[in-house]
């Protein structure tokens, strides 16, 4: 018996229904789609804290809080997992993870902001 690659039930093949290949399909198309955008919102705030940090270097930890939440606001709109990830715990479920991550680390992202501002 194996588990569906989406909702992870158990099933006798990959999927245990139509619906859950039609929304695999979904994530998988919207993954490849956005996955510029999707390293763009990841790397680029860490790329862009070095120069902007030599050219106003009393704002680092707002640079910082920047990145933690702009990370974070990229996971929450595009909320993809890696293969391993997805294969434990089924596409559906790594979703949900990926945006409890997200949520924390806006979390910690806002709490850097406060220490900033204070």
């Amino acid at each position: 018996m194996k588990y569906c690659i989406y909702c992870n039930k158990k099933c006798f093949g990959d999927f245990c229904g139509d619906d859950c290949r039609e929304r695999c399909d979904k994530v998988v198309a919207l993954a490849e789609k956005y996955k510029g955008v999707f390293l763009l919102g990841l790397l680029g705030p860490i790329v862009l804290t070095i120069p902007v940090d030599i050219i106003f270097p009393g704002y680092i930890h707002f640079l910082a809080a920047a990145v933690f939440i702009t990370m974070s606001i990229t996971l929450m709109a595009l909320p993809f997992a890696t293969k391993e990830t997805a294969g434990l715990l089924g596409v559906k479920k790594s979703i949900t993870a990926v945006r409890w991550v997200a949520f924390i680390i806006f979390i910690i992202g806002l709490i850097m902001l406060l220490y900033a501002i204070s």
